[in-house]
């Protein structure tokens, strides 16, 4: 019977502590909505030392590391998120892409947003964001080709 007892007692305690996480990462979400990235950063970060793990969370991290020009930090919660959950968000490719790209690791950010073509190309909806992954795309190759002639000279 006391067995019975602490293990309910424990299902509500996790219970409740995954209620309490939700309610702060929505908050963050708030935060971010408005602008304040820093204030949702610091709430992100409350409930990551708590649940490393989760996709949602690290996906938001990162955007908020991106939007607040960080994009090593960005990098490391994207790649995270979509280790976690590959289908996290629909935009995890153009952002993967995007720090990628900041961080001159131009191959993969070209396959990232190579990843997004396919996505955006199903989606008729998103036909306009097709002209501006390209651009990045022929970014990349640009950064390639000048990374290359560095090393040749």
């Amino acid at each position: 019977m006391t067995k019975k007892i602490v293990l309910v007692v424990i299902l509500v305690v996790l219970q409740l502590s995954a209620f309490s996480q939700d309610r702060i990462i929505k908050k963050g979400n708030r935060l971010l909505d408005r602008n304040k990235m820093n204030e949702a950063l610091e709430t992100y970060l409350k409930v990551y030392e708590e649940d490393k793990n989760n996709d949602i969370l690290n996906y938001q991290i990162g955007l908020t590391y991106f939007y607040i020009s960080r994009p090593d930090k960005a990098l490391f919660h994207f790649e995270k998120a979509y280790s976690i959950n590959p289908k996290v968000n629909l935009d995890i490719h153009y952002f993967l892409g995007q720090v990628y790209q900041l961080n001159y690791q131009f191959t993969k950010a070209i396959e990232e947003y190579n990843k997004d073509l396919i996505i955006i190309e199903s989606d008729p909806n998103r036909s306009s964001e097709k002209v501006v992954v390209e651009k990045f795309i022929e970014e990349c190759r640009n950064g390639l080709l000048i990374m290359n002639e560095k090393t040749l000279n």
